[in-house]
This record gives structure tokens, C-alpha cells and sequence, in this order.
């Protein structure tokens, strides 16, 4: 690696012609180092001129600048600087926008013909469709947070899910709705910006909002399979990859899915982050970026570094009943363990609480659960800033049907994705059936390992619902999400049911009872990759991961006032509760002097106890653009609830409006 850092030099308007259209990038140039210089790509549509690239990634890209690579940040076809239209999420052409822009950029004289993709969410999720493709200037990728089903996050929330997710109706919808309507930041002298931003307002007045796109495709079909990466074409493709996920994070199942399907040389860090970079994580921060540069030095530059040295799989170990800072240890292998696979631990439920399912030999468990549409409220381990700390789950845990060991005689492992196999009877014919699995310390309190959730309609398939015939009982299999924890001596294992996770995920049925039911011969049961530690708790293969470089700083400097909150509120009265986040930052625009952007998000979701189906989700983004001669203000609102969704934009410039748009539709996916 470079130990002189260079100097950068950021070109704004940097456009690149392919098939569909005109291709708006920045180029961040390292002028230190001599040409020709390999490439890294960063390919969105969140804007490249403003807030992902110079306030959510700018650590990043300023790193590999720095450490003499040419850095890439592009707008996807039809969003932020880019010409076109771009009608739905993650569309089909992207991957080949992708590889005719990689083999662009391989052709520029300043390139030495090697490229790499990385990124974050959607960013990473091109990365990863780019390479299933295999353009062969494409060396190596580094996605983060990526996914390969779109579906998986929208109605299955990164679980089994089925139902409408607080992410797929109240985050990612409204954002893009404000996004497609806000200007590209960066103006060039021509007008070139005014001509784009007044195309895409008259394709918004015509276009379908995300959102009820969403929601009018409940089922896994065309709509959703034509936006998944191809697993078939992974298994193809020999790019080689360092991929980045967290257990707090909603996207985990999908890149250990990708990761197992990659046939070439491939690496991954699996940690304890939400949906932030290793080098900004809470509870574990680690010199990502340093890896990061070894990687793309390796495969890029073709240096024999020690890229291939890492752990094929590392993953943190949770200890001290987790969510601690630093409280944990890194460890290595070759894969993630899974119930199919690996040595695996198996608890049933009983009549005296929770124990390993082959001591369970006398009496039956037949407990009636009367539905709480309002548990999840303090279980949501991936709600809230990335430097939050998990709630206590006690309020969850008291409404909830539950289960527990007595205090361990010996530290527990977890560590791999499980499962919880259910028998029930329902009295409704469409339940959700949500499964946490608990650490309860010494004090009583408690923290959420994993959990797993599903619309018990979807349990056979996504892409069509198998009704249940109420009071006739089901075996039912959740997964849960990956975790590796342990249960220390003195803690005990809890297992709480629920009819709801909300509002991760929302209520998909009235008000109604499921009766759980366990005997010896046919137990239920929670089982998972782990062992019990008879002695003291030691690992063989633990190693230690360096601390962040701070040579180039751990975040950027162009954001400022940044705030947020999150409350979780229960009227005692009513039975209403009511679950608020806001986030609001301020981002110097760098290229244009005295420029700023504020972007504030608020969403609330709130249900009545006693009603299931009075759920309502409800957002607001505010994007505004204060230049030194005038302001832009965008707002886009969203609400959603069991029969109708609806959306509005407004554009407001120095006080005139110069686009209000409102649309509603009806929904037709619940069951009373």
C-alpha cells in the first residue's frame, strides 16, 4: 500500500455515452500518482453530486482516491445527473448500463484497463449484478449491504417475512419518490441540469410511484424476479470478491446466499454493523478500508500484498450478552455453519420453560396466544441511528408467548442461521408468527439474538398465498437470522412467540388466536449451529483485526447539524402505539461555493392493540437545496394502511410550486 497519500482532484461533470443514454459521473482523480491509474466505479441512483457521495460515502472514496485510485461515482440511467427515465427499482438493463460503463472507463488513457466496483446497498447490489455479468475488465468487487432479491426486503424484511416491511413502505419508497423529483445539485454552465430535472418532473407526473408498485405485487412474481441477481450466473462468474455484511443489517441472508454461490476467490467480513461500514460500526469498528485498498491493489495492480492472507470468513462473536462495545472476538473459517450442514443444538418448548429437546420426555405444551399486534416495538435491533444501543426487549417479551432455560451451567453457542419449527392451530386464516430468541442476563435484562418472522400464508411460497384452515394445526419452519452469540454461564435462553414483529413487519390479519402446541413425540422447537462450552469458553480460531486508519478521517467533513431521535410511545388508554424516527443532517455542496443541502426524513407507524388492521405507516422526506440565488424545496409524503396507500410530491423554487402530484390506490392483501 501507498504510504504517500495523494492529492485529489474532483472533476464534476465527467459524462459517459452508452446505449441508453448519457451517463453522469464525478471523477475523483489521485493527481500524485502516475497514469495510467486503475478504476474503481461507484454506480447509484441516490444522486452522485450530493448526499451519498459526499456525506454517506466520502470516507470511502476519499480513501481509495488518496491510495491512487481513480474513483468513479456515477448516477444510474434516468436519476440524479443522468439522462433518460427510470421508471422502477433495480430494473433489468442496470447490469448492462454497468458493464458498458466499465468498459468505457478500461478504455480511458488515464486507466490501465483494470476496474472494480464497490458500494453500499444499491451501490453494492450493482457491483454484484455487474460481475454476474463477467465484462472482463471487471477485477475484483467490494459490495457491502447489497442484495439479491429486492423482495426479500420489501415484504420478507430480511427474514422469512411475507408481509409488508416498515423498510419496503415507509424508507426506501418515499426517498426515491423525493429523489426522482429534486434537481442534480451540480449545474453546469450550459443548463444541461434544468433540461434533465424538467424531463424527469413530466415522467414523475406519468409514472407509478415505487410504493404502489410494491405493494400491487404482494407475491414473488415477474415484477420482482426480473430485478433479482442471477444465483445461476454467480456460480458463473469469477470476479473476485470481499464482501461486507452485518447480523443488524436487513440484508444478510441475501449476501451469504451470493457469498456460497461465488466460485472464484472471494472473502468476507461478517460483524455485528447495521446498515454503516466496518470503520463506523458500534459495537466493532475495524481498518475496512485498509483491507479494501489491499484488495483492489491485489487483484487491480496485480500486487503480491496480503489480500489472500485474510480468513476466508470472519466473522464477531458476541459475548457479555451482547450489543457491547468491543464486547466480543473476531473469529475465522472457511463458511457459515447453517442447520443442514453443521453440528447443531436443539431446544424444545415444554411445560417448564425451555430445554434441550432430547430431555424433554413428559407432559405437552397447549397454550392459547391471544394476538398483540403491537409487540415488535422494542425488539427492532435494526431501527435507529448505526451508534444506537438495542432496547431491553422486556415489553415485547411480556406480550408475547415465552420460553425459557434455567440459569446455564455452561456458556451456549450460537453461531450460524437457525431455525424455529412451530406447531400451531390458528383461528385466523392469514397469521404472521414471529419467533425471538432472547439473552437474558443475570438482572433481568434482555437482548434480542435473532429473530425470525412469517406471513404463515407464504410459508410453502412467495409467489402465491396457501391459506390456512382455521383450527387445523401446522408444523411450521421459520429461519432465523445469522448470529454468532454466546449465552454465557449464569444467562438464560428465551424464546418469545408473537403474532407480530411490528413494525418491522405489519400485521397481515384481524384480531384472532393461534394455540402453540409441543409434546416429546412432536416437539417445537428452536435449533442451531452451536455447541455448549462444558468448560471454560475458548476458541481456536480467534484473531485480531486491526483498528481504523485515521490517516484519511473515519467520516467526511461536508455534513454538520447532523440529528435524529427515535421514540417508541403507548397511549394506556387507547391501546395506540406509535413508533417515530427523524433524522436531519446539513451537506456542503462542494461544487458549487455557499451551496448547502438538508435532508430530513421523519416516519411513524402506529397500530391500535385491540385492531390488527388499524396499522398506519406514514413519511415525509424534505429535501432543500439552498443556493446563494435561490432555494429548492422537495417534499414527498407517503401513507399507507390495510385498504389504501398514498403519495404526494410538491417542488417548490423561490416560493413558486412547480410540480404537485398526488396519487392514492387501493390494496387487496390482508385477510379479516
Amino acid at each position: 500500500m501507498d504510504s504517500k497519500l495523494s492529492e485529489i482532484r474532483r472533476h464534476d461533470e465527467y459524462l459517459m455515452e452508452i446505449d441508453a443514454g448519457t451517463v453522469a459521473g464525478t471523477r475523483f482523480e489521485p493527481v500524485d500518482v502516475e497514469e495510467p491509474r486503475p478504476v474503481v466505479l461507484m454506480f447509484m441512483p441516490y444522486h452522485k453530486d450530493d448526499w451519498y457521495t459526499f456525506a454517506s460515502e466520502w470516507s470511502s472514496i476519499e480513501y481509495l482516491a488518496r491510495h491512487g485510485y481513480e474513483v468513479i461515482s456515477a448516477d444510474i440511467i434516468g436519476t440524479g445527473g443522468s439522462s433518460g427515465r427510470k421508471s422502477e427499482p433495480f430494473s433489468s438493463d442496470e447490469a448492462e448500463q454497468a458493464s458498458q460503463i466499465i468498459h468505457y472507463l478500461a478504455d480511458e488513457e488515464w486507466s490501465n484497463g483494470c476496474v472494480g466496483m464497490f458500494g453500499r446497498s444499491y451501490p453494492g447490489t450493482m457491483g454484484m449484478k455487474a460481475a454476474a455479468e463477467n465484462p472482463e475488465p471487471l477485477k475484483a468487487i467490494v459490495p457491502m449491504h447489497a442484495i439479491t432479491s429486492l423482495y426479500d426486503i420489501i415484504f420478507r424484511a430480511g427474514i422469512d417475512g411475507g408481509g409488508h416491511s416498515f423498510a419496503g413502505t415507509a424508507h426506501f419508497p418515499p426517498m426515491m419518490q423525493a429523489l426522482q423529483a429534486m434537481p442534480p445539485s451540480y449545474r453546469d454552465d450550459e443548463g444541461r441540469w434544468a433540461d434533465i430535472w424538467m424531463d424527469r418532473l413530466d415522467h414523475l407526473k406519468e409514472d407509478t410511484p415505487w410504493l404502489f408498485q410494491f405493494l400491487r405485487h404482494p407475491n414473488e412474481d415477474e415484477y420482482w424476479q426480473r430485478k433479482n441477481t442471477s444465483i445461476e450466473k454467480v456460480r458463473e462468474s469469477d470476479v473476485p470478491t470481499l464482501a461486507i455484511s452485518g447480523y443488524r443489517d436487513g440484508t444478510p441472508t441475501n449476501t451469504l446466499e451470493y457469498f456460497e454461490a461465488l466460485q472464484g476467490e472471494k472473502r468476507m467480513l461478517f460483524g455485528p454493523w447495521r446498515h454503516t461500514a466496518p470503520h463506523q460500526g458500534r459495537e466493532a469498528r475495524i481498518d475496512y478500508r485498509s483491507q479494501m485498498v489491499e484488495w483492489f491493489d491485489h487483484f487491480l495492480k496485480g500486487e503480491d500484498n496480503g489480500a489472500l492472507d485474510y480468513p476466508k470468513f470472519s466473522y464477531w462473536t458476541e459475548r457479555e450478552g451482547g450489543s457491547k462495545v468491543e464486547g466480543g472476538v473476531w473469529r475465522k473459517g472457511d463458511s457459515w455453519p447453517t442447520v443442514e450442514d453443521s453440528e447443531t443444538l436443539s431446544y424444545a418448548l415444554t411445560p417448564k420453560g425451555l430445554q434441550q429437546t432430547e430431555t424433554f420426555e413428559t407432559g405437552e405444551v397447549n397454550e392459547e396466544y391471544d394476538f398483540d399486534p403491537t409487540v415488535g416495538m422494542y425488539s427492532q435491533d435494526v431501527q435507529g441511528p448505526t451508534t444506537d444501543r438495542p432496547l431491553d426487549s422486556i415489553p415485547d417479551d411480556i406480550r408475547s408467548l415465552t420460553f425459557e432455560t434455567e440459569p446455564l451451567s455452561s456458556a451456549v453457542e450460537f453461531t450460524g442461521t437457525g431455525e424455529a419449527t412451530i406447531r400451531l392451530k390458528s383461528t385466523t386464516q392469514d397469521p404472521t408468527l414471529a419467533v425471538r430468541l432472547i439473552d437474558v442476563g443475570p438482572d433481568g435484562s434482555s437482548n434480542i439474538v435473532a429473530n425470525g418472522a412469517l406471513r404463515v400464508s407464504k410459508r410453502n411460497s412467495t409467489t402465491e398465498k396457501s391459506l390456512l384452515t382455521p383450527g387445523e394445526e401446522y408444523e411450521i419452519t421459520t429461519k432465523l437470522k445469522p448470529k454468532s452469540h454466546i449465552f454465557e454461564e449464569g444467562h438464560k435462553i428465551r424464546v418469545a412467540i408473537s403474532s407480530a414483529y411490528f413494525p418491522f413487519m405489519l400485521p397481515t390479519c384481524g384480531d384472532g388466536s393461534f394455540t402453540i402446541n409441543s409434546s416429546p413425540d412432536a416437539p417445537s422447537t428452536i435449533t442451531f449451529p452451536g455447541k455448549v462450552h462444558s468448560d471454560q469458553v475458548e476458541f481456536s480460531n480467534t484473531f485480531t483485526m486491526d483498528e481504523p486508519d485515521e490517516s484519511v478521517p473515519l467520516s467526511g467533513d461536508f455534513v454538520s447539524n447532523a440529528s435524529s431521535n427515535w421514540t417508541t410511545t403507548r397511549d394506556h388508554r387507547t391501546g395506540k402505539v406509535i413508533s417515530e424516527t427523524f433524522d436531519t443532517r446539513d451537506i456542503e455542496l462542494p461544487h458549487t461555493p455557499g451551496a448547502t443541502m438538508t435532508y430530513s426524513r421523519e416516519m411513524t407507524a402506529s397500530v391500535f392493540e385491540s385492531d390488527p388492521l388499524s396499522w398506519e405507516v406514514d413519511a415525509e422526506i424534505i429535501i432543500v437545496l439552498d443556493y446563494p440565488d435561490e432555494e429548492i424545496e422537495v417534499t414527498a409524503n407517503t401513507h399507507t394502511n390495510t385498504d389504501w396507500a398514498s403519495a404526494h410530491t410538491m417542488v417548490v423554487r423561490d416560493g413558486e410550486t412547480l410540480f404537485d402530484e398526488r396519487w392514492r390506490t387501493a390494496l387487496l392483501d390482508t385477510v379479516p
